[in-house]
């Protein structure tokens, strides 16, 4: 009798959820872990790391709604149930059917040395009948090239035509998803303390990795240090700035704001669909030109690491995001040539410089500026580096020890 009413309770709470985050004729598809059938602990985190990636790909589609990872961990929870239930088509449809969900996916990995195989399939709940199976194989290191081609095809099977091209990755690491993953295993466990650091982990591996940030944060709310949290969050959302500039600018084609609505007129959006997506898509009102995103991207990686120091006393995050400030300097230098913005990306890279006390080659920057862009408006800062160089320079060198 406990049983059911548990059940019968959770199912209500799904339905009322659902029934506001849903669109009426969407369809709700659940995805559950993948069981590593390989039974290799090293790559534990890929069931959870498959469905969340999954879901990620999948959430936001027209037409579809997926249900959050979340919520298929509280309903583990609530129905005292193992990871491992969700591995069987039986259970899988049960647990679906608790979530209000339509459709379900299922399935399974394996390695071997440096190969990889994952296997799927959507289930029909009602029915609980296999609509299609899926399979992708290849290397380890193609990780993410076979899970975004599982997407298209439980899309395809959706109904919903798209390519794996048009769908962009969280991270580019592996090795920073496995820390992540990691994380939210421990995370789920109830383990804040170590599942916050293999987020901060995850985030040294990837600083354009958004996903441990907002995990980080919560962690700190879970541990009751809200003061943290409130430092995560605002470290979180520059990060989030940051990353929506770096999709912007990898974009295959470069459109203005301009361009952008316009685009948006002919594909016969109305206001509201164009105000919403302005929302989505806020560099479109920060920056106009590629050159424009580069140099706001070089600003909020400085903040990010000013505030890892306020913060955290984070000197390592300081030291990439200065490191990141000069590689996207030297990009800028061929890829930005002749743009007439070009001097205000030069000039962040004397602040990497003189952070790492590179004095000859801020002395070689600072005469760059000052010989090519006389009339560059901050002129007076550039000499204030440069002398600062100079007397650096000047100073006598410490004898080294024999």
């Amino acid at each position: 009798m406990k049983t059911t009413k548990r059940i019968v309770t959770v199912a209500l709470i799904f339905l009322f959820v659902a029934g506001a985050a849903f669109g009426a004729d969407d369809k709700i598809i659940s995805i559950m872990y993948f069981q590593n059938t390989t039974k290799n602990a090293d790559f534990d985190w890929l069931s959870k790391g498959l469905t969340d990636m999954l879901i990620t790909d999948i959430a936001g589609k027209k037409g579809v709604s997926v249900v959050e990872r979340e919520s298929i961990e509280k309903i583990l929870k609530e129905q005292e149930r193992s990871i491992s239930d969700l591995y069987d088509q039986t259970n899988a449809v049960k647990i679906g059917k608790i979530a209000n969900a339509r459709e379900v996916v299922y399935g399974s990995f394996i390695i071997q040395g440096t190969l990889l195989r994952i296997d799927a399939k959507l289930v029909d709940i009602e029915s609980a009948k296999v609509i299609k199976g899926f399979e992708a194989s290849g290397t380890v290191d193609e990780l993410f090239i076979l899970q975004k081609n599982v997407s298209v095809s439980v899309l395809d099977a959706l109904g919903v035509k798209t390519e794996a091209g048009a769908l962009s990755s969280d991270t580019s690491s592996i090795d920073a998803a496995k820390a992540y993953y990691t994380g939210i295993n421990l995370y789920d466990e109830g383990s804040f303390t170590e599942a916050a650091e293999a987020f901060r982990k995850a985030t040294s591996l990837d600083p354009y990795y958004v996903k441990p940030q907002k995990s980080l944060e919560d962690s700190y709310k879970y541990l009751k240090d809200f003061r943290k949290q409130r430092y995560q969050r605002e470290i979180r959302q520059l990060y989030e700035k940051a990353a929506e500039i770096k999709k912007r600018l990898s974009a295959e084609k470069w459109m203005t704001y301009g361009e952008f609505i316009t685009d948006a007129y002919k594909r016969g959006l109305s206001q509201a669909e164009i105000d919403e997506l302005t929302k989505q898509n806020p560099t479109y009102l920060v920056c106009d030109t590629r050159a424009q995103c580069v140099w706001n991207l070089q600003h909020i990686l400085m903040e990010i690491g000013d505030k890892s120091v306020e913060y955290f006393e984070d000197t390592a995050t300081e030291e990439k995001m200065y490191i990141e400030i000069m590689f996207i300097t030297q990009q800028s230098r061929t890829q930005l040539a002749g743009d007439p913005f070009l001097p205000e990306i030069l000039y962040m890279e004397l602040f990497s410089l003189k952070h790492f006390r590179e004095w000859e080659k801020l002395m070689a920057a600072c005469e760059y500026l000052m010989g090519n862009y006389p009339d560059y408006r901050m002129m007076w800062a550039i000499e204030d580096f440069y002398e600062d160089a100079l007397a650096e320079i000047a100073k006598p060198k410490k004898p080294t020890k024999k």
